[in-house]
């Protein structure tokens, strides 16, 4: 049979310990973190949106869009923007903003649709260029963290160990141990008076 003429395989799950792993023609096309509770449904928005944007109407089917699994400021958009132009209507800007996430983190998208309801009369449009402002701060920052500068120390001052040097180049240094008198805790050689007043060192 030739290899063009084949058919794609089915997805195939992979199970571990901590996640299951959808593979369709030997690569990973899902992963979803492992839950061992009964009855437990683990489901990710991004897996959701190429559907949302063949099919609207799977907005009101899939559960992770349907029973509150979003943001409370997701469904509070979709509230506000099929009260103002239908609920048929409202759904496709509603879908525009949900596509955001395959692009920018679900906290990003929940900041801009917080900022487009408490400005009012919330617009699809608006939204997404938020969220596009608030990627280009985060990215600046992080910039900003990268190439800011490490902190330097303070040059030690060398000008006294210039001054040693002259000092040794021209033989002044001097020996302290030759010059410095004796003091209290420095014991000189003891001395003893022999005959006739001549004085010699002390010993056996």
């Amino acid at each position: 049979m030739n290899s063009n003429n084949q058919q794609p395989q089915l997805p195939i799950s992979l199970g571990y310990v901590d996640r299951v792993a959808v593979v369709a023609d030997g690569q990973v096309i899902a992963t979803h973190p492992r839950s061992y509770g009964r009855g437990d449904k683990i489901l990710d928005p991004l897996h959701f949106l190429v559907v949302l944007e063949r099919k609207p109407a799977a907005l009101d089917h899939a559960p992770v869009y349907r029973d509150g699994q979003l943001p409370p400021a997701l469904p509070a958009l979709r509230r506000a923007l099929e009260e103002r132009v239908g609920p048929s209507a409202g759904a496709k800007p509603y879908i525009r903003v949900l596509q955001l996430l395959a692009r920018h983190p679900m906290g990003r998208v929940e900041q801009a649709v917080a900022s487009g309801l408490a400005a009012g009369a919330p617009d699809a449009a608006r939204i997404i260029a938020t969220a596009e402002r608030l990627a280009e701060a985060d990215r600046g920052t992080s910039a900003e963290t990268m190439t800011r500068p490490a902190a330097t120390a303070a040059l030690p001052d060398l000008s006294r160990f210039d001054h040693l040097l002259t000092r040794s180049s021209r033989g002044d240094e001097t020996d302290d141990r030759r010059e410095r008198p004796a003091g209290d805790g420095q014991p000189q050689d003891a001395q003893t008076s022999g005959p006739a007043g001549r004085v010699g060192p002390a010993g056996p």
